[in-house]
């Protein structure tokens, strides 16, 4: 059973579903965002831009955002060879303003997720839920002050970058182009990344890698209703899965440890024009 939809109302340092949800309104209104359409490069980038600087300001946590339009690059994955140029990523920073342990930007955990989406799809599951929960995560991140989160857990606080991808479902391209590309890139040190296969549903944990015990860990722990399966990573890795996630180029390409999630209810809204809000 899944918990209740906390309202808006609550602070903004606490996760709202409700507030969430209106990040996804305003995506899935702009329609079909494929790479190289207005809707994709110009549109949505332009939407999260917008939510971004909207968000409340804290004394102790530096944002950066930076819009990346990707150089030329060349990717080979499975089996086929893509090359691309101008694809449009949105990244945003938090790291501490003052540091009595070093660069507070030296170590950086990821979280990534793409507002690009299939062929005549407005991606409501896929991948615009989790859009609008990286937006609500971002903003409950500054208001709580990056301070108070490593108070709370007795870890040093890391910087934390948000990757709002616009090339994903034309082959992890995106991805690609922020861990190559990007100058944020050298720092991270894990990611989270999360996907659909469905449209709705619980966020399935469904692929880590090999020695992250410490990061399946620190996500038991920190989830309040955590889920996951083994046999989603047993099937991906037969190769038998004709579509992939962000994850397949985070963890393997760039050898960086990470967390997949996904969810997988009504799969068949699945890269069509049902993945609504509504669905």
């Amino acid at each position: 059973v899944l918990p209740a939809p906390v309202p808006s109302s609550v602070g903004l340092n606490e996760f709202s579903e409700q507030r969430a949800r209106e990040h996804l309104e305003g995506l899935t209104a702009i329609g079909c965002k494929r790479v190289g359409t207005p809707e994709n490069e110009i549109a949505a980038p332009e939407y999260i831009l917008q939510r971004i600087s909207g968000m409340p300001a804290h004394a102790d946590v530096e944002v950066e955002v930076d819009v990346q339009r990707a150089r030329p690059g060349l990717l080979y994955h499975f089996n086929q060879h893509f090359a691309y140029a101008n694809i449009t990523t949105v990244g945003g920073r938090l790291s501490r303003r003052r540091s009595a342990a070093g660069d507070p930007k030296e170590n950086a955990l990821l979280v990534g997720a793409h507002y690009d989406s299939g062929m005549f799809s407005p991606g409501a599951s896929d991948d615009g839920a989790p859009i609008g929960v990286m937006l609500e995560v971002m903003s409950n991140l500054i208001a709580d002050g990056l301070d108070a989160v490593a108070s709370a857990s007795g870890q040093q606080p890391a910087a934390v970058i948000f990757n709002f991808n616009g090339a994903e479902e034309v082959g992890l391209l995106g991805a690609h182009a922020f861990i190559t590309q990007h100058p944020w890139a050298p720092s991270v040190r894990a990611f989270i990344n999360m996907g659909s296969g469905g449209a709705g549903g619980k966020a399935l944990l469904g692929r880590t890698g090999p020695g992250n015990r410490w990061l399946t860990s620190a996500a038991a722990r920190s989830m309040p209703h955590p889920a996951a399966a083994v046999i989603a990573q047993d099937v991906h890795n037969t190769g038998i899965v004709s579509s992939n996630t962000d994850f397949a180029l985070y963890a393997p390409q760039a050898n960086i440890p990470g967390l997949d999630f996904i969810f997988l209810h009504n799969g068949f809204v699945y890269h069509t024009p049902l993945d609504t809000i509504d669905c």
